[in-house]
């Protein structure tokens, strides 16, 4: 079956062009028989991650069973997650504002459904649902980048708990990254906002806040590419390991389309 260019695109999330390169990719590190996969299989995995049919439904479109659609699905997404280039987080310095600003941080979370165990770990007070959450620095310098990706997380983590635990040990000196409210605490690595009543912030404060907000959009514009994939958008419903493996697959995709010349924004 043929597609043009715009359908094949919001069936798979990628072009024909990203998708033959994704092929490559996961045909040189398909070294395990119980690994192989076929082209179909990538398909599948793409669709998954851009439609997110249920499970009957989605493998009967492509006439297989559900097991056998479930099982190389979770095959592509473990080969690509191998195969796409890692997070450039020791690359980041280079591309640092001023020396040492080097990006936006930002938590995103994807709804879950409610866990039969210990949920209340899971509840987002900030959302109001069950969700997972993952941790993105996005860079400061063009063009754009994912510079790190944490997670996935339970969803009643806090984000300055998420930094802590990981993004600010991995921190040089120097290194400052900007961050919103929820990161007040870390001022040595983590610029926020200056807090307080709008009418109680001098005319400075005022000014750095306005900045700081437009600044911080570069992560804000990254989130809606993410969730253009409806798996991310939507209620997950396979278990919370494959949700990781899906998210980051998603950011190496993201990553390699800024990298050859797609927009932040589309």
């Amino acid at each position: 079956m043929r597609y043009r260019p715009r359908r094949f695109r919001s069936l798979f999330g990628v072009s024909l062009d990203t998708c033959v390169v994704l092929w490559k990719r996961i045909s040189l590190v398909d070294l395990d028989a119980s690994m192989s996969i076929q082209k179909r299989h990538l398909l599948w995995a793409l669709h998954f991650l851009k439609v997110y049919p249920p499970e009957i439904p989605g493998s009967a479109s492509w006439g297989v069973d559900p097991v056998t659609w479930n099982n190389c699905i979770r095959r592509a997404l473990r080969l690509l997650q191998h195969s796409l280039p890692k997070d450039p987080w020791r690359s980041c310095f280079r591309g640092a504002f001023d020396g040492s600003l080097t990006g936006v941080v930002d938590v995103t979370r994807i709804k879950i459904e409610m866990p039969s165990r210990v949920p209340w770990q899971y509840f987002s007070r900030k959302d109001g649902f069950h969700a997972v959450q993952f941790e993105v620095v996005v860079s400061i310098r063009k063009p754009q980048k994912i510079l790190w990706v944490i997670g996935p997380w339970k969803g009643a983590v806090s984000d300055i708990t998420i930094a802590r635990e990981k993004l600010i040990p991995s921190m040089r000196g120097s290194e400052l990254i900007l961050g919103d409210k929820g990161y007040v605490g870390e001022s040595d690595k983590i610029m926020t906002p200056k807090v307080g009543r709008e009418r109680d912030l001098s005319d400075e404060d005022r000014i750095f806040n306005a900045r700081h907000f437009r600044v911080r959009q570069l992560v804000e514009r990254v989130f809606p590419r993410i969730k253009g994939w409806k798996s991310m958008s939507s209620t997950w419903r396979p278990d919370l390991e494959l949700v990781g493996n899906a998210f980051h697959v998603i950011c190496g995709i993201t990553n390699y389309q800024f990298g050859h010349g797609e927009p932040l924004t589309r």
